[in-house]
């Protein structure tokens, strides 16, 4: 069977099966309620790290064990549903469950993109303010060693003018 016969053999029964699907149960509005809670949590700890990884690990689990939940709701179903829409193929389950969930872990792994495009920002712009400062340092250390301002050179040029003035004086002395 080739790609595209996988392909249109599934759209087929996808569509079959979402005809058939009745999504005004409480089930099927309990999920999505479920999501848009989920996407109102992320939005609300958007600005925390931590959290938002916790709940990325929670979701790629949620994803992950798509397989057992349908296994189970294939076998507990009536206690949900009115009619059976899982199969053992599971197709309901990986278009209900498992896309959404994977679609809000990206848009989890979105919120914690832009907080390592920020924090990489703010590092950069640290490194580039101690660089800068370290420059401007640097700069005024040689512009007062150029000066004889720095304070080895102010010593010395202390002893020097007391020095030149003491010649002074003592040449003054003689002359007078």
């Amino acid at each position: 069977m080739s790609k595209a016969e996988i392909f249109k053999h599934l759209s087929t029964i996808i569509l079959n099966e979402y005809d058939q699907i009745d999504f005004n149960e409480t089930f099927f509005v309990g999920v999505v309620i479920f999501y848009v809670t989920l996407i109102l949590f992320i939005t609300l700890i958007r600005k925390y790290v931590v959290p938002l990884l916790i709940t990325l690990f929670i979701l790629i689990f949620l994803a992950l064990s798509g397989t057992s939940i349908n296994n189970w709701l294939l076998e507990n179903w009536h206690l949900f549903l009115r009619k059976n829409y899982f199969e053992e193929e599971g197709i309901l389950v990986a278009f209900f469950w498992t896309t959404p969930l994977l679609f809000i872990a990206l848009y989890d792994i979105l919120w914690l993109f832009g907080k390592l495009v920020k924090w990489l920002a703010k590092m950069k712009k640290e490194e580039m303010l101690r660089e800068i400062q370290k420059a401007e340092e640097k700069l005024k250390q040689e512009e007062n060693s150029k000066k004889g301002n720095s304070p080895k050179n102010r010593n010395y040029n202390k002893n020097n003018n007391k020095n030149k003035k003491n010649k002074k004086n003592k040449k003054n002395r003689k002359k007078k």
